[in-house]
């Protein structure tokens, strides 16, 4: 069960590097409930984290700094420094596009 919602969350990704935005929230969103319901809170951190990827793609912003929000506790937690840093990375880039 844990692959099908990382399966879903790469085809989300996909998706979204395709521009395919609907897609890509469906299958996002299916990994987020797979991977919760099952508790693998790495897992779920890091398809909130394309969650917040995919927002910032649609001008989003509030959407995106809720999953930034969820995942960043997360990563901070078990020690996940290399997604932390694309936490981080992505809040700038936000930041940036707010001012």
């Amino acid at each position: 069960m844990v692959a099908a919602g990382i399966t879903l969350r790469v085809l989300g990704e996909t998706a979204l590097a395709q521009s395919q935005m609907d897609r890509a929230e469906s299958c996002l969103r299916e990994s987020l409930t797979i991977l919760n319901a099952l508790g693998e809170e790495y897992q779920g951190a890091r398809t909130r984290l394309a969650l917040a990827r995919m927002y910032v793609a649609q001008g989003q912003a509030d959407s995106a700094r809720t999953e930034l929000d969820a995942c960043e506790p997360v990563f901070a937690h078990l020690d996940a420094a290399l997604d932390l840093a694309a936490v981080r990375s992505l809040g700038d880039k936000m930041a940036k596009m707010e001012k």
